[in-house]
């Protein structure tokens, strides 16, 4: 899962939204217009496009590694602190452990790993993003006021989150 302070870091909050269009657009026909976890199609529309980071935990760099399509339940995996966020943890969990063939409680603990990985690298706030995959292989470059618009959508995306966690408190 994304640290917090990378909240908001990504393609379509950076690049122009022709860039992140045709970007996206590649991942999907690349796919066959099928996800490519589970070879499914959503049913409002086939596929989202999803961006695929590895983090080096010792620079605290989060690195763009590529674009991939995934159909709507596969993509609320990936973004499992939104799911949550968004009241769609039981369903997400339940998708996972079938897709896995994995039980409820296995899910439940691959869940929570995650998530304490998540609050460990959230405790870091010097993360740094690099995007150059996306110069490198479709030549397009971050918008001048990237670092804004990704801050304005870490400021949404963290709103959410308190929503959510001040709606469970009560």
């Amino acid at each position: 899962m994304v640290p917090q302070s990378l909240w908001g870091w990504n393609l379509r909050a950076m690049l122009r939204r022709e860039d992140w269009d045709r970007i996206r657009r590649d991942a999907y026909r690349r796919a066959g217009y099928r996800c490519r976890i589970c070879g499914g199609a959503g049913p409002d529309h086939p596929v989202e496009a999803d961006e695929g980071w590895a983090y080096d935990d010792t620079r605290f760099v989060q690195v763009l590694k590529g674009v991939i399509a995934l159909c709507p339940d596969c993509h609320a995996v990936r973004h499992w602190g939104r799911s949550m966020a968004t009241g769609k943890e039981q369903h997400v969990l339940r998708w996972l452990a079938w897709i896995n063939g994995w039980t409820y409680a296995e899910a439940r603990v691959c869940a929570d790993e995650a998530m304490a990985l998540w609050h460990w690298r959230s405790g870091h706030t010097d993360w740094t993003c690099d995007i150059r995959w996306v110069e490198k292989v479709f030549g397009v470059r971050p918008v001048a006021d990237a670092m804004d618009r990704a801050a304005a959508t870490q400021q949404g995306l963290i709103a959410l989150a308190r929503q959510s966690r001040d709606g469970e408190m009560r």
